[in-house]
């Protein structure tokens, strides 16, 4: 059985639920950003590769499969978030007077 978690950390990830991140641990000698930071130099960066990871708000949070449904299907009614859905899965524009006025708050 987890401990539940303190409000700190329960705080923390409602904020970032709006990013699509993932934590991983690496020695420092391969952080490239600790290096920089120190002014240590980077011998090759050719050899770095970026990392792109995915991640899944969903299995952090504790709703329910009934709870998350029922907000699944509501999103599914909302004319608005289905407006933002499609700007989302199809771009941006480019041009802030191009954004349908529904989602500029977005």
């Amino acid at each position: 059985m987890s401990k539940p978690l303190s409000r700190r950390l329960q705080s923390l990830i409602l904020r970032t639920q709006k990013y699509d991140f993932s934590i991983t641990f690496k020695p420092r000698h391969r952080v490239v950003t600790a290096d920089t930071l120190s002014r240590a130099p980077v011998q090759n960066w050719e050899s770095l590769e970026p990392e792109v990871t995915t991640g899944n708000n969903i299995s952090l949070s504790s709703i329910n499969q009934t709870r998350l449904n029922e907000i699944r299907a509501a999103t599914d009614h909302d004319e608005v978030l289905q407006v933002l859905k499609q700007v989302i899965l199809h771009g941006w524009a480019t041009q802030k007077s191009s954004v349908p006025d529904a989602i500029t708050v977005f």
